[in-house]
């Protein structure tokens, strides 16, 4: 039968749908649980010790092979490698990452965000403390392609920290500048390198794991031919543009330690800085095998590879994050104006002064809190699998799942060859840690009337049920009243970046963009959801005996404009 059956069947996205429901109705609460499945046992834990345990033993609990597989189809990363390999390229990402590259993501997610309010056509007022309550602009006739000038905004702001190429916002393919050279595309392809990692990055799977002369020879007839042939065209050019950009940039080695001032600001960019950082542990023009295997730099081919990793893990993941957070707050206005007290003090009110990251970013807290809570309900991974690993075939020791409450940790033995997923959705709603966590005034920006209060229990009453505080979009509850700082969740508890030695490298990055584009968007303005209008029988006629009725249409009311805009932030998982 093995050779017959799938050796995978599951419903995709249910974790963010069922939450903790799984755990509770299989095992009585227990954070953890066993499925045997088609291709073997699977553990599934909500649990932050056996998570923290899992993510911190990299060595005994490796990536999954089709992660691996499809995140390797452009060279070797810090994502797929392992042991000394990715402490090396691990060494070299860290510190190219800094905080230049930080200054850079914030300055250009200010200009990009400008760009994406000018083409809805909002005029800026002259006064800061009065925004424009102008509904979204349908463009096209279609509401959702503010999700795509989200995309756009997110893949600009990459384009510009890692290759140095600065994007015109209404233009799909001029540059402004850059410190790398158009590459040298072969004369039979039609795709220049923004738009070929562009639809790489929206077909991934196929992308990486469906071969070239596959998608090459997609038959004509078959719907999505022209789609797949392009995209056969850009996975084959991609990797010679990257080597192109590399051939022709200089190395900064100066600026790389911090040196010279006068430092081209197209010049601070990931490429860039891989470069120099390799450079500065090789001493020569080349990498050689014996350098890379010191741990003194990156090859060429590791160097492709993981630029390909910072635009792949960074894209969908920044870009969903700032959809469900212009969502959120469409459905709970009331939040727009906590964020706007934070901004009127924090940004300048001067309308021609720039904003300065290194000022503004560590004032930011209630936008980054924000950000926190978007990724807490809506997590950019919602599963992070891992294998049992040992090389000898022995079992791996793992923190106990099945401890109870107060009991002390004791380990238990994992077959090697079992695949372990750690439930991020379930995780993120753990009673013991988000419910109630720092309470604030319910009078303000809930959201939510106060008189739906339930003074027994720890949450609200809408829409005829009972919602716990830990499934409230509260952003409030990261800020700890004491001092004004973010809390910071127990170990193991909030994985939006997952966690331990392999944590992502680009959690900052990922911040200050995230805060760039709030300050720009709403310095000067608001978010209001376009209310539907609603067919509705109006009667013409008081008499029962020739009643008659006629179509009329009404606009939403507040409570089924958030009801629709839930929905669709569930729909989207």
């Amino acid at each position: 039968m093995d050779n017959y059956l799938p050796n995978l069947i599951c419903i995709f996205g249910h974790e963010f749908h069922e939450k903790l429901e799984p755990f509770k109705n299989f095992v009585g609460g227990q954070k953890t649980y066993t499925l045997i499945t088609l291709r073997g046992l699977e553990i599934w834990t909500c649990d932050p010790d056996v998570s923290m345990d899992v993510l911190r033993r990299p060595k005994d609990f490796s990536q999954l092979e089709i992660a691996n597989k499809m995140m390797s189809k452009f060279g070797s990363n810090v994502l797929t490698t392992s042991g000394a390999v990715w402490a090396r390229q691990r060494k070299i990402i860290a510190s190219v990452i800094n905080e230049k590259i930080s200054g850079v993501v914030f300055d250009e997610s200010v200009r990009q965000t400008a760009g994406f309010i000018e083409e809805f056509g909002e005029s800026k007022p002259g006064d800061i403390g009065s925004r424009s309550t102008k509904a979204n602009r349908v463009i096209d006739g279609v509401t959702y392609k503010t999700f795509d000038m989200v995309k756009k905004i997110t893949i600009h702001v990459l384009s510009r920290a890692g290759m140095g190429v600065t994007r015109h916002w209404r233009d799909d393919g001029r540059q402004i500048k850059s410190s790398a050279a158009k590459a040298d595309h072969d004369e039979d392809s039609r795709l220049k390198f923004d738009r070929a990692l562009q639809m790489i990055l929206a077909n991934l799977v196929p992308a990486t794991l469906v071969p070239e002369q596959i998608l090459s020879h997609w038959p004509f007839f078959l719907p999505g031919a022209r789609e797949m042939r392009d995209l056969a065209s850009a996975v084959r050019h991609l990797p010679k543009m990257f080597r192109d950009m590399l051939g022709q940039e200089a190395p900064v080695t100066d600026s790389f330690h911090g040196s010279s001032d006068k430092e081209p600001s197209t010049k601070i960019n990931i490429i860039s800085q891989l470069i120099a950082a390799s450079e500065l542990g090789n001493n020569q023009s080349v990498s050689t095998d014996a350098n890379i295997k010191q741990g003194w730099t990156l090859s060429k081919d590791e160097i492709v590879g993981n630029l390909f990793i910072f635009n792949a893990a960074g894209f969908d993941t920044s870009a969903n994050a700032l959809s469900f957070a212009l969502v959120v707050l469409a459905a709970y206005p009331h939040w727009q104006e906590w964020l706007f007290e934070e901004i009127d003090q924090i940004v300048p009110e001067d309308s021609d002064a720039s904003m300065e990251y290194s000022t503004i970013f560590p004032k930011a807290i209630r936008t980054l809190a924000f950000m926190l809570e978007v990724l807490r309900l809506f997590p950019p991974v919602i599963h992070i699998g891992k294998t049992a690993f040992s090389g000898n075939g022995e079992a791996v020791q793992l923190v106990n799942p099945m401890k109870k409450d107060g009991e002390s940790a004791v380990t238990t033995e994992i077959p090697s060859g079992v695949v372990i997923y750690i439930n991020s959705a379930a995780l993120h709603m753990a009673p013991e840690v988000w419910r109630d966590l720092n309470p604030q005034d319910e009078t303000q920006h809930t959201g939510h009337r106060v008189q739906n209060r339930d003074a027994s229990q720890s949450g609200i009453k809408a829409s005829g049920r009972f919602v716990p505080d830990e499934e409230l979009f509260r952003p409030s509850r990261w800020i700890n009243h004491s001092d004004n700082t973010i809390f910071q969740p127990p170990r193991g508890s909030y994985l939006p970046w997952s966690a331990g030695p392999r944590n992502c490298p680009g959690q900052k990055m990922a911040q200050v963009e995230f805060v760039g584009v709030f300050l720009t968007l709403f310095r000067y303005h608001r978010l209001e959801a376009v209310r539907h209008e609603i067919p509705v029988k109006v009667s013409t006629s008081a008499s029962k005996e020739h009643n008659t009725r006629r179509m009329e249409t009404r606009k939403e009311t507040d409570d089924e404009v958030r009801q629709r805009l839930e929905r669709m932030g569930v729909e989207a998982n």
